[in-house]
């Protein structure tokens, strides 16, 4: 049994389906992808920054980085930006995801234009051919997921017009939806529409289905090009006359029958009673279905999280990076015995945009956040392409994440999400290089896509952070105080030396966390970069090093000496107990935070005695943590 584990509960599935599907699949694509292949390939040849051999890696471990990240999804999202799901549900919507990731790329391996168009139709039917019949046996003998034991529940009561079995089927032909223009979110939350789509993806022989959707294409780009292009809008009629030839030249001497999938036909005495389960009218066949439906969302979430920048490596694992001159694309296409190397770069705004991408990923909040890599460039030219290019693949990737969890209304049985999708937001981190760079691709995206105006905005950065630095961040609380308690805090902090009269508190705490730690976690590591200071709410840290250990009193500054300086971590602190902290990115506190003493100041302060009278504790702000963590909700 192979074991996919993400940090959350593992989904075991059968070893002889993930491995039949590598071998015989993405292995495939790997190979295709390789320099001796794509030199010969003509399509490659034509337009090669197009083709899928430089795309991001869906080669041999597709399927388990995608399934990996579906389980990491729906346990982000189960409450936050889905309704909340027991264990029981939570459970079959995540094994259903993982089968699903590891088929929803399979049909990429045809790599000519029709292959790459039709992938997500190849492999929803092919869950229905002979071929796939003893894996389908795997899958419900081993109840992997609990799928098979969620199906024979529903079809022992009666509940299910179809074989659990054909159901299986259908189940796994969804997979057909991670592709967002094959089924539009509109079409996802339209139960009858998505039956009605399914039945064509699967029932239509596919070369036909093939020749009809590239008429359906070019009709959708000329009612876009009237819109945006004028006259220069008609060619589109030519391009629409020239795919309904195709289309004729196609069907010519077939039958009806022979424009059929004949494979899905064995399955059913009445082909128009397959998917019956979408619209079934029964309450617990509806639940199963929105069951699906969500992890279907997950799915699409998840496929959108694929590795990029610093990982960013095609099928055939040739790395793929930024050019700091110019902000192209470079793909070091590399030999198969590594005695050749060549430098491939091109302009194209999506290769250059994942290639300076460093992360994309949820947030506590249900926020999508990424960062970049560079935000400085040797010329004003390559700056501003590679902003454009990081505003054109946010945008791609929030089509897949953001518009996800839009619906059209909530299942009744479940708890309203506590994060609905039009409160999504789209953050984008400052560059180490550059702190002006996610302000101007926020500028550039909204340009882009003037809907996403009012959900954009720059934050800090969290390059080059210790991850489990990153992780703790990104898992804190963002406060909701108000200007009173915000005072109150910077009031107390004040008693330990800190000069807080310069503080803007509206700024200071606009992008702080609070952070909890357990015993024995560590909460700073000797030879990190010093990406944050910790303010403690309680006593129970203790510095460490090898001439000296020292507890750390409540509310004193952790970690702002090497902010300060820019230098990395000479101590270790590590919690002796449970506690809370305050958590301050390292530009907010050099922005907000550091207004040091002058020296009139200082001795002011200290001729006045206004220190001795600082150092008296209040007994009213003793109180003051206990109060903010008991009015802190932490998810």
């Amino acid at each position: 049994m192979k074991t996919l584990t993400d940090g959350y509960s593992p989904i075991n599935l059968p070893k002889a389906f993930t491995t039949y599907l590598e071998q015989n699949y993405y292995s495939k694509i790997t190979e295709l992808s390789t320099l001796e292949v794509i030199i010969n390939d003509p399509d490659f040849l034509n337009a090669p920054l197009k083709h899928v051999a430089l795309f991001s890696d869906h080669g041999i471990s597709h399927g388990q980085d995608i399934a990996n990240k579906i389980i990491r999804v729906l346990h982000q999202i189960n409450g936050l930006l889905i309704p909340q799901r027991d264990a029981t549900r939570l459970e079959f919507m995540t094994g259903y995801g993982v089968v699903l990731a590891y088929l929803h790329d399979i049909g990429l391996k045809n790599y000519t234009a029709f292959g790459r168009a039709v992938h997500p139709e190849f492999a929803a039917q092919l869950v229905f051919t002979q071929e796939f019949d003893s894996l389908i046996d795997l899958l419900w003998q081993q109840n992997s997921g609990s799928i098979a034991w969620n199906l024979l529940n529903l079809s022992t009561r009666g509940l299910l017009s179809q074989s659990p079995q054909v159901v299986l089927r259908e189940l796994l032909s969804l997979s057909l939806c991670h592709s967002k223009s094959k089924v539009p979110i509109e079409t996802l939350n339209n139960l009858p529409k998505l039956r009605q789509t399914m039945q064509t993806a699967i029932g239509t022989e596919l070369h036909y289905l093939y020749y009809l959707q590239q008429v359906t294409a070019a009709e959708k780009q000329l009612k876009l090009a009237e819109k945006t292009q004028g006259y220069e809008g008609l060619r589109w009629y030519g391009v629409i006359n020239q795919a309904k030839a195709e289309v004729q030249a196609f069907t010519a001497g077939k039958s009806p029958e022979e424009l059929l999938n004949q494979e899905v036909q064995r399955y059913y005495p009445n082909f128009e009673d397959s998917f019956a389960w979408l619209t079934s009218p029964h309450p617990e066949v509806q639940a199963f279905t929105q069951d699906v439906i969500d992890a279907l969302r997950a799915l699409r979430c998840a496929d959108a999280f694929r590795e990029r920048g610093a990982t960013f490596k095609t099928s055939a694992g040739y790395e793929v990076f930024i050019n700091r001159d110019n902000a192209h694309a470079v793909y070091a296409l590399r030999s198969r015995d590594r005695s050749s190397l060549f430098c491939l770069e091109g302009k194209d705004a999506i290769s250059a945009g994942e290639a300076n991408m460093t992360g994309a990923d949820l947030d506590r909040e249900g926020n999508l956040r990424v960062s970049f890599a560079c935000g400085s460039f040797s010329n004003p030219e390559a700056q501003q392409w590679a902003i454009h290019s990081a505003a054109v693949v946010i945008n791609d990737i929030q089509a897949d994440v953001i518009e996800s969890f839009r619906r059209s209304d909530l299942p009744p049985d479940l708890p309203t999400p506590k994060r609905l999708e039009r409160q999504m937001k789209i953050l984008v981190e400052d560059t180490a290089d550059n702190v002006n760079f996610a302000e101007r691709v926020c500028e550039e995206l909204c340009h882009l896509n003037p809907t996403l105006c009012d959900r954009i905005q720059p934050v800090v950065s969290l390059q080059g952070a210790n991850l489990n630095e990153v992780k703790r961040y990104l898992s804190g609380v963002q406060p909701d105080w108000n200007l009173d308690k915000q005072q109150a805090l910077l009031d107390r902090i004040a008693k330990t030396g800190h000069k807080v009269d310069a503080i803007d508190p509206e700024q200071a705490f606009a992008e702080v966390r609070l952070v909890q730690v357990e015993v024995g976690e560590v909460l700073i590591e000797q030879g990190s970069a010093s990406c944050f200071v910790y303010i403690p709410f309680a006593e129970g840290l203790r510095v460490l090093c090898p001439s000296f250990s020292q507890a750390v009193p409540p509310w004193i500054q952790v970690g702002d000496v090497e902010v300060i300086r820019a230098s990395i971590r000479h101590q270790r602190v590590v919690a002796e107990q449970n506690l809370s902290l305050l958590m301050i990115p390292r530009e907010v506190y050099l922005r907000y935070w550091y207004h040091p003493y002058t020296v009139q100041e200082f001795t002011a302060f200290c001729t006045n005695q206004a220190m001795q009278h600082a150092l008296q504790p209040r007994k009213s702000l003793s109180l003051l943590a206990d109060q903010i963590l008991q009015e802190t909700t932490w998810r």
